[in-house]
C-alpha cells in the first residue's frame, strides 16, 4: 500500500523558503550525524551510508541556497510543492 502525503504546496518569500527548507535539511543531516556517532561508539566503525548521505545533503544546501540567493536578490517569491510518498517495505 502507498500513500502520499502533501508536505508543502505554497508561495514563500525567500527567508520563509530558507527558513522552512533549511530547517528540513538540518535536520536530516544531525540525523545521520548522530546515526554515524552511535554506529561509531558502538561497533567502533563509520556508517559509511550515513557519512555519504551527509555529503549529499550538504550539497543540496549548497544549491538550495544558490536558488534561495537568487529569489532574494529578484524579490521574488518561491513556488515549493512536495510530497512524502509513504509505502510499506516488507
Amino acid at each position: 500500500m502507498q500513500h502520499e502525503i502533501s508536505l508543502l504546496d505554497d508561495h514563500f518569500s525567500a527567508d520563509e523558503a530558507n527558513e522552512i527548507l533549511l530547517g528540513i535539511y538540518k535536520s536530516k543531516i544531525q540525523f545521520h550525524k548522530i546515526k554515524n556517532l552511535s554506529s561509531t561508539v558502538r561497533n567502533g566503525v563509520s556508517d559509511e551510508v550515513a557519512i555519504k548521505r551527509i555529503e549529499d545533503l550538504n550539497k543540496s544546501v549548497e544549491k538550495l541556497t544558490e536558488i534561495i540567493e537568487t529569489a532574494k536578490q529578484s524579490k521574488g517569491k518561491l513556488v515549493i510543492k512536495s510530497a512524502l510518498n509513504i509505502s510499506l517495505f516488507a
